[in-house]
């Protein structure tokens, strides 16, 4: 009995605080950083109604609602001024950060304010904002405490030039760090499938029933193939019902076990990719940050032999970039 309680405490102790290569941490940095980006250019046409003093819910409104200006500045940063051109300094600002947080460089620091200027823009217009904003909001919030610019970053490069020259305070940037702040990041995606399934099963009859897909199918807003009689069968909304229900609930169980963990995302891509295809936009770009933010749970392995190829062709050196291949974990 004793030898079982030490055998669980060390794979828990293994699970949370194991030093791990941070290749897979940059791999979703440089990934995550471009979906960011992607959906800031996509903004810019729609920024000045959404965020503007003017906009869709004036300043004053938002100011009056959060109980004053001192409070709604905590809230957003667009409080701090009523200037029309202040919006687009914050669109700026963040624009720019962003492209630093792909980079690598400053990344804890960068990874700080883009965090912040995130959470101004989401609480600036509550009306507007839908489930990828807050998985972004989520997954910035713990990758401020996670070691994102020590592979595949400016900060890695330079640090690794520097150390050339101070062999002595190389030891101040290991290469492997522990694993916890991944945990946070791979825990606060898992956890999605199964609330989100409970959710459904306990608030909704057709999901119970297996009629949710059906009653979506009819839908022209919602359902890009409303005319397509086949979709629209028992049989189908049962499948597709019940099919997504069991890989919502099973997701959070194999996620974690290498022999199932790669035909559980291969399974879970197919689905949101099947989502984008059949649904409208709304739904699209929920189910690309939800693709962006699988690459947390590959391992460091496959990222380096993904890596391998550019290195091949062109000429990418993952040993000054990242880390060299004897480096990662043999687990």
């Amino acid at each position: 009995m004793s030898e079982l309680i030490r055998k669980s405490i060390k794979r828990f102790y293994d699970f949370w605080f194991q030093k791990e290569s941070t290749l897979t941490l940059g791999f979703f940095r440089i990934v995550f950083g471009l979906f960011i980006f992607v959906v800031l250019l996509v903004s810019y046409f729609d920024w000045e109604e959404f965020y503007g003093v003017q906009g869709m819910i004036t300043l004053d409104r938002f100011i009056d609602a959060r109980g004053g200006w001192f409070l709604a500045s905590f809230k957003s940063l667009f409080a701090l001024s009523d200037s029309p051109q202040f919006v687009w300094v914050i669109y700026g600002a963040t624009l720019l950060t962003t492209i630093a947080f792909i980079l690598g460089i400053g990344t804890r620091i960068t990874t700080i304010i883009l965090y912040i200027l995130w959470f101004s823009i989401c609480n600036r217009n509550t009306a507007i904002i839908d489930g990828k904003d807050l998985i972004i909001r989520m997954l910035l919030f713990y990758s401020c405490f996670a070691p994102l610019g020590n592979s595949l970053s400016v900060d890695n490069f330079l640090r690794r030039k520097w150390g050339k020259k101070h062999q002595s305070l190389t030891k101040y940037y290991p290469q492997k760090k522990s694993v916890w702040s991944w945990r946070l990041l791979q825990l606060s995606i898992a956890l999605i499938y199964p609330l989100s399934a409970l959710d459904k099963l306990r608030s909704d009859i057709a999901w119970r029933e297996g009629n949710i897909m059906y009653y979506i199918s009819l839908y022209d807003e919602w359902f890009r193939f409303s005319d397509v009689d086949f979709l629209h069968s028992h049989i189908m909304s049962m499948a597709m019902t019940y099919g997504t229900l069991i890989l919502e609930l099973s997701f959070f169980i194999f996620i974690w076990f290498k022999r199932t963990k790669y035909p559980m995302l291969i399974l879970m891509s197919l689905l949101h990719i099947s989502i984008a295809i059949l649904m409208n936009a709304f739904v699209l770009q929920i189910s690309a940050v939800m693709l962006v933010s699988y690459t947390l749970f590959l391992e460091p392995e496959t990222v380096r032999k993904f890596l391998s190829y550019f290195q091949r062709n062109y000429r990418f050196s993952i040993g000054e970039w990242g880390i060299e291949k004897q480096e990662l974990s043999n687990k």
